[in-house]
């Protein structure tokens, strides 16, 4: 984020804090011992405890957008953007559109009410900003959000391979099919 805006952020669980230090956490693994064995007993406790780590989170630091990363994560804080009074942008990422309504159909129905309360979705490319939309979602609130790097500020150099000698090649992502790994590997 740009250094003028000031990001808090609520998750579930952190890892990796001492090589990613991060401001402005609050996460429910820094619990003490008692509410971590209480909310992994049980889901609807611990749904509570986010909705209200999420919330004072906002009210305590002024927030005035919730972002809330994968679509069912946004339906579940729909009620929590009511409380605090703040604009909900949900980022779609994948499995929450292709995945999630054809596995738990009741997901059709909850994205519907989404959509007719937040007040922007992100996705990474028009393919999904489209398939959102056959969900239900209405066009004008979709935006396309390329995640990644601008390739155009990196400066080409041109690298010599010289047969015979090693070739080492950095395949980085999830071990899934439409990642083209396979296809990486035999080009």
């Amino acid at each position: 984020m740009p250094p003028h805006i000031d990001n808090h952020i609520v998750c579930d669980i952190t890892q990796n804090l001492d090589e990613f230090p991060t401001p402005n956490l609050t996460s429910a693994d820094q619990d003490p011992k008692l509410w971590q064995l209480v909310n992994s007993r049980s889901w609807q406790v611990a749904r509570r405890r986010q909705s209200y780590l999420l919330r004072h989170r906002v009210r305590q630091s002024g927030a005035k957008i919730i972002h809330s990363h994968f679509g069912d994560r946004g339906w579940f804080n729909i009620e929590d953007v009511k409380r605090t009074a703040t604009k909900h942008v949900v980022t779609f990422y994948g499995y929450d559109i292709s995945r999630l309504p054809q596995l738990e159909p009741i997901w059709q129905q909850q994205y519907q009410q989404l959509f007719a309360t937040a007040d922007l979705f992100l996705c990474e490319g028009p393919f999904l900003a489209n398939s959102l939309v056959k969900l239900g979602c209405p066009p004008e609130k979709v935006k396309v959000h390329h995640l990644g790097i601008r390739l155009d500020d990196i400066p080409f150099q041109p690298r010599h391979w010289e047969s015979g000698s090693s070739l080492r090649v950095l395949l980085a992502g999830s071990f899934v099919a439409k990642k083209g790994m396979p296809l990486a590997i035999r080009a």
